[in-house]
């Protein structure tokens, strides 16, 4: 967390990172960066992340003041503690506008894309495991029956095998046909348009792109969460947290609860009335 307050700081402000130099105001917009792509649940952790950052800075007199003590956490609602997924249509509509050429007219980046984009939806990717796959991560990729990315920088630092569909293995071989060589012999699956490995903020803007384009209020993670419930419906819990790399199968029963369309959905079911 620090680390990606310190690139944010220099970046903003010219000048390598201070604690001693860092305002409230600097801590304020760091975080305002933040709303734009990730959940209130994840900003709250951060914030948390920083205020131990600053008291600790205290503890050791490494500085006087705690410009962390202004960033106030925000309660979250039954509905945002709720993992948020694409119903079966935004998933199509998602998909439509991911494979469209008048959204991404660069044919070397759509294909790369949609690549990212179903590994996300369809493997249950994390943007930074997408990020970090190599090529040697494709395991088996030519045999049909065996085809399965490898994930070795997951969250918790422990890898796993994720089984891929002929979606995700098609939508692949047509990145890797296209993908040409990297700069300094880059491993990387994905690459940016300099050649190098792309980064976490460079796909998360990709999808951006196709979210707004197609009035779709939601994430890179809202993708990772729609695998996560087709899993958990289909089948079972216990699938769903190997698959998706949970350590406590806690995390993998939100997953369980209904969302807010799901809600919507039972009510209008009781209605007289023909919408």
């Amino acid at each position: 967390m620090v680390t990606d307050l310190s690139k944010w700081y220099e970046k903003q402000n010219g000048e390598k990172f201070d604690p001693r130099e860092t305002s409230a105001y600097d801590l304020q917009r760091f975080i305002q960066t933040l709303m734009a792509n990730q959940e209130q649940a994840t900003i709250n952790k951060k914030i948390a992340s920083l205020k131990t950052y600053w008291k600790f800075l205290l503890e050791t007199e490494r500085v006087h003041t705690d410009p962390s003590r202004k960033l106030k956490m925000k309660s979250l609602s039954s509905s945002q503690l709720a993992p948020k997924w694409l119903t079966p249509r935004e998933r199509s509509k998602f998909l439509d506008y991911l494979e469209s050429p008048t959204i991404e007219k660069n044919d070397w980046k759509r294909l790369r894309n949609i690549a990212m984009g179903q590994l996300m939806l369809q493997a249950g990717l994390r943007v930074s495991e997408v990020s970090n796959l190599d090529l040697d991560d494709l395991i088996a990729f030519d045999n049909r029956r065996e085809r399965k990315v490898r994930v070795r920088y997951s969250k918790h630092g422990r890898s796993r095998d994720v089984p891929l569909n002929l979606d995700v293995t098609k939508s692949l071989q047509a990145w890797l046909e296209v993908r040409g060589e990297s700069k300094n012999n880059d491993s990387a699956v994905f690459l940016s348009e300099r050649k190098t490995r792309i980064s976490e903020r460079a796909i998360q803007k990709a999808m951006e792109k196709v979210f707004t384009a197609a009035n779709l209020s939601y994430s890179c993670h809202s993708l990772r969460h729609t695998a996560a419930k087709l899993w958990v419906d289909h089948k079972g819990i216990e699938v769903a947290q190997r698959l998706l790399g949970h350590e406590n199968i806690q995390t993998t029963q939100r997953y369980v609860t209904p969302s807010e369309h799901d809600l919507r959905d039972a009510v209008n079911a009781t209605s007289s009335e023909i919408d």
